[in-house]
């Protein structure tokens, strides 16, 4: 069985190849202008890019323009960090659409064990609030630990030791913790582990037979914990692309997909711009509309992804073997500005 998923994936990857160098001809002349200037960029940044290896997608709802992969291969795969929480909130966005789950229910009667420092917080906090990263609790980033083995500490337990550092639902903070709860609200609403439901209700749909789950992020799986290659992350971007919609089937409901790309709070205002959170996207609004975009990084490697629905354009560099999220998002945004700069 394992043998046959090789091959189907081979071929898969293959026809892929294959596909995109038929497309090269039928390209429009911008399509083409950005193709060569993304080309060019990596290629004239060897010492900062290339010599770490990078893989770099460019799509569109309904095809790839560029799979390329410099100083790596194309097939390789990569840690996307905390990418991770844009499949953890999309899994309890369709859990919802099938009313198993909702967004608005308290956790203190949810979660046996749960509690903060902050009762006020504690009793208001929802479902809605662990992938939002709005609950105004201390920054909280596991994975220095996560990576030497030895801190798999109960996300309960860490939680009710969190200091708050702003007030509830009013400023952005980064706090994984939350995120690893959500896995917990997942197994309650399906019936199934956070990695079972998530291979079940959208890896094995969407076709993602090289995404899994990394060794060693325990708890902490639903926060930074999966793998994945350049053709399942051209899949997953597609399908936001797409609003939910996969092979002509709605994957998950317009509605739900709305929630998902809404943003919740601020992040930073720029006279030309601001950029809100959502559920595990950032989104920025800027005058020719939103870049939904996501980073993570995990034991030395790296993603930054991005969909851009006014241009029909989803966007992905992985850094395979030490090239940075910094260096990832870098990238990432010089190439949407290559994408809108005219000609």
């Amino acid at each position: 069985m394992k043998t046959l998923r090789y091959l189907l994936t081979l071929i898969a990857l293959l026809g892929g190849s294959l596909a995109t160098a038929r497309i090269n001809d039928a390209r429009s002349a911008d399509e083409s202008i950005l193709i060569q200037r993304t080309c060019d960029y990596f290629n004239s940044n060897y010492d900062y890019i290339n010599r770490q290896g990078v893989v770099v997608v460019i799509a569109r709802a309904d095809r790839v323009l560029l799979c390329e992969a410099f100083d790596a291969q194309v097939t390789d795969s990569f840690n996307i960090g905390a990418v991770t929480q844009t499949f953890t909130s999309t899994l309890m966005a369709q859990a919802a659409g099938a009313q198993k789950l909702d967004w608005s229910a308290r956790l203190s009667p949810l979660v046996p064990g749960f509690g903060l420092k902050d009762g006020f917080t504690a009793e208001r906090m929802t479902v809605s609030d662990l992938c939002a990263n709005n609950s105004g609790l201390q920054k909280c980033d596991t994975l220095p630990l996560l990576l030497t083995g030895e801190d798999l500490t109960s996300p309960l337990v860490r939680l009710a030791e969190t200091p708050q550092a702003f007030a509830y639902r009013t400023a952005y903070s980064e706090n994984i913790t939350l995120n690893a709860i959500a896995g917990g609200i997942i197994e309650r609403a399906t019936g199934s582990s956070w990695a079972q439901a998530l291979q079940d209700s959208l890896l094995t749909p969407l076709g993602m037979t090289g995404t899994g789950v990394v060794d060693g992020t325990g708890p902490y799986g639903p926060a930074v914990g999966l793998r994945s290659t350049a053709v399942d992350m051209t899949t997953w971007l597609q399908l936001h692309l797409n609003n939910g919609r996969f092979a002509d089937s709605s994957l998950i409901s317009p509605s739900q997909m709305s929630r998902l790309h809404r943003g919740l709070t601020i992040e930073e205002q720029r006279p030309d711009s601001i950029t809100l959170y959502g559920y595990g996207w950032h989104i920025c609004q800027n005058r020719l509309g939103r870049v939904f975009y996501a980073c993570g990084e995990f034991d030395r490697q790296a993603c930054a992804c991005c969909f851009l629905p006014y241009a029909d354009l989803a966007i992905m560099v992985a850094g395979v073997t030490g090239m940075d999220r910094n260096a990832c998002l870098d990238a990432l945004w010089h190439i949407i500005d290559l994408a809108v700069t005219p000609r």
